[in-house]
């Protein structure tokens, strides 16, 4: 058997990797004692990443819709209850989502 394709496929440069960037954002502001149940932030704050990113906010504004997403959560217990609707994040934020948001 001829091992050369597999030799000269893995000594090809993989330019699929970007330089590190690290980007600082501050969490939504919420008093602790507001916090009912973190069950599920986690998972609210990935979901509002994943929609900030498919709607190209850039990442500050993608890291402040994650956050909000997650805060809000946090005030309700169980991993559903609390979750904001889009209408809550434009109404408690309105300026977020708007095309000159400034972080």
């Amino acid at each position: 058997m001829d091992d050369s394709s597999t030799t000269a496929s893995s000594e090809k440069k993989n330019d699929s990797y970007a330089p590190a960037r690290y980007v600082w954002a501050s969490a939504w502001p919420i008093e602790a004692s507001d916090i009912v149940d973190t069950t599920g932030a986690g998972d609210c704050f990935i979901a509002g990443f994943i929609y900030g990113m498919t709607h190209r906010l850039g990442i500050a504004r993608t890291l402040a819709v994650a956050s909000y997403v997650a805060a809000k959560k946090l005030s309700l217990p169980g991993a559903r209850q609390g979750v904001p609707t889009f209408s809550q994040l434009q109404a408690d934020s309105p300026g977020l989502l708007s095309p000159d948001w400034k972080s």
